[in-house]
């Protein structure tokens, strides 16, 4: 049922301010018990205050495959990066893992792209590589594909060091959900709102809802236990180190 066309019922309206330290669970990923149950059939997300605290390299995209002959993997530490730094994590890590190569990584400021030289050839199976699903590929702005064997590896597009251009929170725990926001991927349902990353690593996203329209309408079941997550586009939860995340929700019940 459309939101034009839905039948129009009495209802009561609350807000429900959210601080995942009340919550059982992670910072991102947690859930909240109410003091009784209630029959939501409308809710939305108003305010939430969201520290940027995730790295742009984690263990989901920590991991540099290439062969010198031998098919070898490198793994950069989490952390959050500048260009020049990841260039030093990676080739301090290209050098240490036992190749008879000697690499030197460099990034440059006018093309925004990585050059990886090394003193003889080697590939870089970032598509069929033992670590794909993780690869740091377009971090580095590589194509997810495998690169041909040569001496020098220049970046296909520019580096992606922003990382993540927005974020999803979602509520996961109420049934006979008709979604608001739908997603290109079908792995992202149950989104509150798609809320953007404004700001650099270590500042906090301050978010007002542009317009107070509903985003998840339910059947009206009751509940007494509502549960979030933070996530990226692909339904990937957000590992913020531990710092925690607050919002205000609106309910019609």
């Amino acid at each position: 049922m459309s939101l034009l066309s839905r039948p129009i019922f009495l209802r009561d309206y609350n807000e429900l301010n959210v601080d995942s330290r009340d919550g059982t669970g992670t910072s991102t990923s947690f859930s909240i018990t109410l003091n009784s149950a209630i029959s939501v059939r409308e809710l939305s997300l108003l305010e939430a205050e969201i520290p940027i605290t995730w790295y742009n390299v984690r263990s989901t995209n920590n991991k540099f495959d290439f062969d010198d002959g031998t098919v070898r993997a490198v793994t950069i530490t989490a952390s959050n990066y500048t260009a020049s730094t990841l260039a030093t994590a990676l080739q301090t890590g290209l050098n240490a893992s036992g190749t008879g190569l000697t690499f030197t990584v460099t990034y440059s400021t006018s093309t925004y792209k990585y050059t990886i030289a090394a003193t003889g050839a080697f590939s870089m199976p970032f598509l069929t590589g033992v670590n794909a699903a993780t690869t740091i590929a377009l971090v580095l702005g590589f194509t997810a594909t495998d690169h041909a064997s040569s001496a020098s590896q220049v970046s296909d597009n520019v580096a992606d060091l922003i990382g993540d251009h927005y974020v999803y929170l979602k509520c996961t725990s109420i049934t006979g959900v008709n979604e608001g926001i739908i997603s290109s991927n079908a792995t992202d349902t149950g989104i509150l709102a798609r809320i953007p990353v404004n700001g650099n690593s270590g500042d906090v996203i301050i978010y007002t809802a542009q317009k107070e329209r509903p985003t998840l309408i339910y059947n009206g079941t009751a509940v007494s236990t509502l549960a979030f997550t933070l996530t990226y586009r692909n339904n990937t939860t957000i590992d913020n180190n531990g710092m925690k995340i607050s919002f205000k929700l609106g309910l019609y019940t």
